[in-house]
């Protein structure tokens, strides 16, 4: 339902999509496929670091963003800083940052 009827941005790395909805609970899902990063140890900690970047990024939302976010990573990037970038770049897209 987010994919479908939300709005979307897309950096080289990875994509977001938001879904605007006015009642709680207010969700975040983020997948990396184990095709993109072969090694569960590595693929829980690309979602550590993006799940803290959505929490920082979260507290200067406060209650001002409402909805559902799906982020997909479907490119692996060595990188952590990359993906971090990325992802706030994809946040001001949205203008979620």
């Amino acid at each position: 339902m987010v994919r479908n009827e939300g709005r979307k941005a897309t950096e080289p790395s990875l994509g977001v999509y938001f879904l605007e909805k006015n009642e709680p609970p207010w969700r975040v899902g983020l997948t990396v496929s184990g095709k993109v990063v072969k090694s569960a140890v590595q693929r829980n900690r690309l979602r550590r670091v993006l799940l803290a970047t959505i929490e920082e990024q979260a507290k200067r939302w406060g209650e001002l963003v409402k909805g559902d976010m799906v982020i997909v990573v479907w490119r692996s990037d060595p990188d952590e800083a990359k993906l971090k970038n990325q992802l706030k770049r994809c946040l001001k897209k949205l203008s979620l940052a």
